[in-house]
Order: structure tokens, then C-alpha cells, then sequence
């Protein structure tokens, strides 16, 4: 679990599982608003939803607290791992990645990316924020540092000058704007 002190550390982008539904189910109307590219790198997002590579370099790293991030996006992930370990997270909402076909998706259809189904990211608790995501970056693989982990149990998020709380998780945005879960979902590369 993770512990007081220790970053944390997002890989790869946030919403890619969710970027990838939402592309391969509404690809005829989103190639009526978009780019044909942006669709079709957005359907390609699926490929990109293994972590398998990303656990096992910070396994190597030792004492890392890992939390594959999947139903409920980022923001569930976070208030689930910080209620396990019974502690506070202080984060920067604008250092987590996040694709910019993302943004235009889930901005179409009024979703929230931050909530949404999350394949293909790993958060991780670690004392080794440096060294880790260099290691990652050396590889390859996109990470950054998004905050750190408080004694006090507040979940604060900064948003530049503004600051909010972490709200208790709610239905992953997919379940919010689109109804049940796609069987599209089962066949993601999410090993």
C-alpha cells in the first residue's frame, strides 16, 4: 500500500480504454466532427492497454505500491488506493496525462476523462519518483509525477490556483453517459 511520503506516478495516459469504446462504438458520427485520424488513432488506443511492462520495472524498483487503473478512471483509482492505505493525496490534475484525442472525445460527448474507464495507466506509490520515471521515459513509456501521498487523510487536487477535494468515487463515465458495459470491453488488450 502506499505509504506517507511517496510519490505518485501515473504511466501512460489516463481514459485510453474508455477513448477507444467510446471511438470504436461512435466512429461514424466522431468522423463526422473529426479528423478521420484523430478516430482512427483513438480506436488504436486498445492496442496501447497493457501494463504488463510498466509492473514489471517497478517491481525491480522495490516497494512501490501499484494500482492498475481501469473502472472509475484516475479520480476512483486514487480515493480507492488512499482509502486502502488510510491516507492523503495531494495531486496536480494538470500533470496527469492525458491524450489530446481524448480530450476532444469526451468533450463531444460530455464525459469526463477523469472518471472514465482508465486500460492501459498504472498508478504507483513510490520513494523513487526520479529515478522510476526516468526509467520509464528511458523505455519508452510515458509517466509522470502527479503528487504525493499525505499523513492526514485529505485528498486534495489543485487545479493551478484552485483546490478542490476528491469526491467519494462515482459510476465510471462510460456506465454514466452510454448505459451497461460494451462486451467490446472483454476483448481490449489489457494483459
Amino acid at each position: 500500500m502506499m505509504r506517507t511520503g511517496q510519490a505518485l506516478i501515473v504511466t501512460g495516459w489516463i481514459a485510453l480504454g474508455g477513448t477507444a469504446l467510446i471511438a470504436d462504438r461512435y466512429e461514424e458520427e466522431l468522423k463526422k466532427r473529426f479528423p478521420f485520424s484523430l478516430v482512427d488513432a483513438a480506436k488504436r488506443f486498445s492496442d496501447s492497454c497493457s501494463v504488463r511492462k510498466e509492473t514489471q520495472i517497478a517491481i525491480r524498483f522495490g516497494g512501490c505500491a501499484l494500482y492498475e487503473l481501469s473502472k472509475g478512471g484516475i479520480l476512483g483509482a486514487l480515493w480507492e488506493a488512499a482509502e486502502q492505505a488510510k491516507v492523503g493525496l495531494e495531486v496536480d490534475l494538470r500533470r496527469i496525462p492525458i491524450r489530446q484525442e481524448t480530450v476532444e472525445i469526451c468533450e463531444y460527448f460530455d464525459v469526463n476523462p477523469y472518471y472514465l474507464y482508465s486500460a492501459g495507466s498504472l498508478l504507483i506509490g513510490t520513494d523513487h519518483a526520479g529515478e522510476l520515471t526516468e526509467t520509464f521515459l528511458g523505455v519508452g513509456i510515458p509517466a509522470a509525477v502527479i503528487g504525493h501521498v499525505t499523513p492526514d487523510r485529505k485528498r486534495i487536487i489543485r487545479n493551478r490556483e484552485k483546490i478542490s477535494y476528491l469526491n467519494r468515487p462515482q459510476p465510471d463515465e462510460w456506465c454514466r453517459r452510454f448505459g451497461a458495459w460494451p462486451a467490446e470491453e472483454m476483448s481490449l488488450n489489457i494483459e
